[in-house]
């Protein structure tokens, strides 16, 4: 068999094994719709409807596909994947509330896999352009598709997956007008750019990359110098005009019309992204904000991409390829090939950039992550300067042996019920109906729906824990806590945030400091947990991720810890 056919059928599984990663476990919330951005671009989807034609789409006024026009007065997200599940729902019978999610999961899921593909003819440019070891195409997919961080969001209905798809894409064209210097790769790289720009704005980021890669290598002479300049003026201005076509085709609510063919930035949008950054800072006692106080710039970024983003042994061999890539080993030609700099630089850019922002979530990284499976693949390619053949496969397979425990670790919590669902079946096995149950607002009311159980009534509340400490909440607080028979955390969104500003909660601190000592009239009565663990029968590793410093949003969704909490009545036994 020719090589060439091997590497197509080996490259053809990692991306079925990529796909099969994204797509266990897909209904990982038994239905209850447990992740609130995929609830409110659901509920958006479906106020949505299919225009008459393409000129209606392209008008913001009268665009049935544009978010302002249906009541929907916030939105920040680019809407090109809104339209694509639309259309897609809308083709395949499937526009209502489940079905709108079901497909908008899959499509993420579809949509990262395809990542894998961008990822190793990437990493197949750059290693005929560098002299990279031949084994890094293939080392980088498998990397990018067993990465952690990807196949949690390709799990869910948001824009991530989308987002890192087509910032891929646009990354691979313009290497390769960086190779060949073809137009049409210049306009594809406009082309996808611009859906990047139409899914989410944070696009723009990827700017460097795209200008650096169109720049050509400069000359000896001043007519070949003149010659370039012109060259690269056209190549940018060409790659400008595409890109801005593109937005204005995929996300036509960026622009305030009237007609077809306003260029003008909308209003709402622009006071929208203004909204998004006031609450987005320390002062800000919005509750989904709370979480970033007093986390280290930097190193909480980086402890958490290393920790679960990636894993250790993985984030190491990134690390170190980056480092190796960036110095020139491997690469045959010599300093005077510049541009490979531009990718390690703008990594190092960016993560600096992001980590030392207010916001820190790992999501904010993804774009990062194929070019990181891409230097971890160099990081493994170091391996070739191993003389002894028997030790050079020893060491390469030990070290993909440790790569491989995190993802398969993680890939375990879609195997089981969610935490919910099971804290919910404990519900109604040992809660009485009509109890009172104390719950905290903010965050997912419990009981959820469990299969096979029939629904039982509880008086609900939800504790107003995220409200300013003042005499209304306070009172609300101590009747709550007065009438209440189970207080109910379905995850650490209140406790592990509000301690963090005792300035603004005092009351709220004291009030999670009482519960967890037992000081209240409550008392533990149930937890549920679903850490990730590698489990092979005779020993067993879990892994506790609700440490202090764990990023929130990589647990309070998929596998939040559940407590229950029991008023004390002379039975402490939980049944």
């Amino acid at each position: 068999m020719k090589e060439t056919n091997k590497s197509r059928i080996v490259i053809a599984a990692i991306i079925i094994l990529g796909l099969a990663l994204r797509l266990y476990g897909i209904d990982w919330d038994q239905g209850n719709h447990l992740h609130p951005d995929e609830r409110s671009i659901t509920m958006t989807s479906n106020a949505l409807d299919v225009p008459s034609g393409l000129f209606e789409y392209l008008d913001p006024i009268k665009s049935p596909l544009n978010p302002y026009n249906r009541g929907k007065a916030v939105y920040v997200y680019g809407t090109l994947p809104l339209t694509m599940i639309k259309l897609t729902a809308a083709a395949l019978n499937m526009d209502d509330y489940n079905g709108t999610t079901q497909l908008g999961r899959h499509l993420s899921a579809l949509f990262d896999t395809l990542t894998i593909l961008l990822v190793f003819l990437i990493a197949r440019i750059m290693t005929r352009l560098y002299h990279l070891d031949p084994h890094t195409p293939l080392y980088a997919a498998v990397l990018y598709g067993v990465a952690v961080l990807p196949i949690q969001l390709a799990h869910l209905f948001a824009s991530d997956s989308f987002l890192c798809f087509f910032m891929a894409a646009a990354s691979l064209f313009v290497m390769r007008v960086r190779e060949s210097g073809r137009w049409r790769d210049v306009c594809l790289t406009g082309l996808f750019l611009g859906c990047a720009v139409g899914t989410k704005i944070t696009a723009v980021f990827l700017m460097p990359v795209i200008l650096g890669f169109l720049l050509p290598r400069p000359a000896g002479t001043s007519s070949s110098i003149k010659r370039h300049l012109l060259l690269v003026t056209v190549r940018i201005g060409l790659c400008a005009a595409v890109t801005c076509l593109a937005v204005r085709i995929a996300d036509p609510h960026v622009f305030a019309g009237p007609g077809i063919f306003s260029l003008r930035i909308s209003p709402k949008f622009i006071e929208n992204l203004r909204m998004l950054s006031n609450i987005s800072n320390p002062d800000s006692t919005y509750p989904p904000s709370i979480q970033w106080r007093n986390t280290t710039p930097v190193w909480f970024a980086l402890r958490n991409m290393a920790r679960y983003g990636l894993g250790y042994v993985y984030f190491a061999f990134a690390v170190v390829g980056l480092i190796f890539f960036g110095k020139g080993v491997h690469l045959r030609s010599g300093w005077k090939q510049w541009d490979r700099f531009i990718i390690p630089l703008w990594i190092t850019a960016f993560f600096l950039y992001q980590s030392t922002r207010y916001v820190k979530a790992l999501r904010y990284f993804i774009f990062l992550y194929p070019f990181l499976a891409i230097f971890a693949a160099v990081g493994l390619g170091l391996f070739g300067w191993i003389k002894n053949r028997e030790i050079r496969r020893v060491a390469l397979a030990t070290a993909w042996i440790l790569i491989l425990i995190w993802p398969l670790s993680f890939i375990g919590i879609y195997s089981r019920c969610h935490t919910r669902v099971d804290a919910s079946r404990w519900i109604y096995q040992h809660v009485p109906p009509e109890s009172f149950l104390a719950e905290e607002n903010w965050d997912d009311v419990m009981p959820v729906r469990v299969p096979g159980i029939e629904k039982r009534k509880y008086d609900c509340t939800q504790m107003p824990v995220f409200d300013p400490d003042n005499s209304g909440k306070i009172n609300g607080m101590e009747d709550a806590l007065r009438r209440a028979d189970y207080i109910i955390l379905s995850s650490n969104r209140g406790y592990g945030a509000i301690p963090k500003m005792p300035e603004k909660f005092p009351y709220t601190c004291q009030f999670y400091k009482d519960l967890f000592s037992e000081r209240l009239e409550f008392f533990r009565v149930a937890e549920f947990t679903s850490y990730p663990a590698f489990n092979l029968g005779f020993v067993r590793w879990e892994f506790r991720d609700d440490k202090p410093w764990t990023d929130e949003t990589f647990t309070v969704y998929d596998h939040p810890k559940v407590i229950i909490f029991k008023r004390k009545d002379g039975d402490e036994s939980g049944n």
